[in-house]
């Protein structure tokens, strides 16, 4: 009787190899199948992730320059207002230097007379400051003030954008 199931058995085991061939081969490629998507998702997460990290970076760049930009432009109007401030304090050393000149002088009194006339005749005028040359009306409770760095105020507000010549 074994002799007579060896056929039958033969039969039933190529259909088994055959069957655990076909289920293998039917693994590899599923296998093959998973690694291809695996490394698909991959590629496509580095991608995504590098994108990402360039937008990132260039949020990054541009707030750093823009934060120069703000720095840089204060750095400029600060050295601009020094400027400002150094032309202003050279005017009235020079008002000062020329205090004894006529056209000082005229300009002093010239000064008196309009503080008197915004006043009236019996304002108390004055002058005090640096050289004397500001000047001080007062009547009762009224008080007008002219100084010299008004003065050198309006003639560099005067000078219009000729005063940009100094920091250009």
């Amino acid at each position: 009787m074994k002799a007579s199931l060896r056929p039958v058995e033969s039969a039933l085991a190529a259909q088994a190899r055959a069957r655990s061939d076909a289920i293998a081969r039917a693994a590899d490629a599923d296998a093959l199948r998973a690694v291809g998507a695996a490394r698909a998702e991959a590629a496509r997460l580095i991608g995504d992730a590098r994108a990402e990290g360039r937008r990132t970076a260039a949020r990054a760049a541009a707030r750093d320059l823009a934060t120069a930009r703000v720095e840089a432009r204060g750095i400029v109007l600060e050295a601009r207002r020094r400027a400002f401030e150094a032309l202003r304090d050279a005017a009235l050393r020079e008002l000062v230097m020329r205090r004894d000149s006529e056209a000082v002088r005229s300009l002093i009194e010239h000064r008196r007379v309009v503080a008197r006339s915004l006043l009236g005749a019996d304002a108390r005028v004055r002058s005090v400051g640096p050289g004397g040359l500001d000047v001080i009306a007062e009547l009762g409770t009224r008080r007008v003030v002219m100084t010299a760095r008004a003065l050198d105020d309006r003639q560099i507000a005067a000078m219009g954008p000729d005063v940009e010549r100094l920091w250009s």
